[in-house]
């Protein structure tokens, strides 16, 4: 009989195969890392015996992406879906880092506080050059209700594992693309 009379008919196998199936795709992200660090303090502003702390330290990190998509999300074969072959793949990250902060004045007229905070890392990833980035802050609080902040930096992104590896998508091609 044919799904379409009425009371709905029923399908042979082989009709049920053809025309439902299921989209499977199994991602697995894998990720260890060990990182060190020592902190302490540095010196003592000689004006205002602040302390200047400071954080030094390390990364090693690795990076896994193995994903499993069954032939009908790998190859787009559900109407209305597009092909994922997934992403394989893996990547090292090395990084070096610090951080300070130098609180310059505290409780003086017209100053109640000044603070510079700095930091900085070293990035090197596996598939592009290495990079240095860096964060400069500055606090100044003229009175207790009043704050002047200002920051200054840079920042780093490699693309994540899933753009990195992509092993293969499609798009929609036609005026049935539901993001439209």
């Amino acid at each position: 009989s044919n799904i379409y009379q009425e009371g709905g008919g029923t399908l042979t196998a082989a009709e049920g195969a053809y025309l439902f199936d299921s989209r499977e795709i199994s991602t697995e992200v894998k990720q260890t890392m060990l990182t060190g660090y020592i902190t302490g303090d540095a010196f003592t502003l000689p004006w205002n015996n602040q302390i200047v702390p400071l954080v030094l330290g390390a990364e090693f990190r690795k990076d896994e992406i193995i994903t499993d998509a069954n032939p009908v999300a790998a190859e787009g074969l559900l109407w209305g879906y597009f092909s994922d072959e997934g992403a394989d793949g893996s990547r090292n990250l090395k990084e070096v880092f610090f951080e300070t902060e130098a609180p310059l004045l505290r409780g003086e007229k017209w100053a109640e506080e000044l603070t510079v905070t700095a930091s900085g890392r070293w990035t090197d990833e596996t598939f592009y050059d290495p990079e240095t980035t860096f964060s400069l802050k500055a606090i100044y609080r003229p009175t207790e209700w009043f704050t002047i902040r200002g920051t200054r930096g840079t920042s780093y992104r490699a693309p994540n594992l899933r753009e990195r590896f992509l092993n293969g998508t499609s798009g929609f091609s036609t005026l049935s693309d539901p993001c439209v």
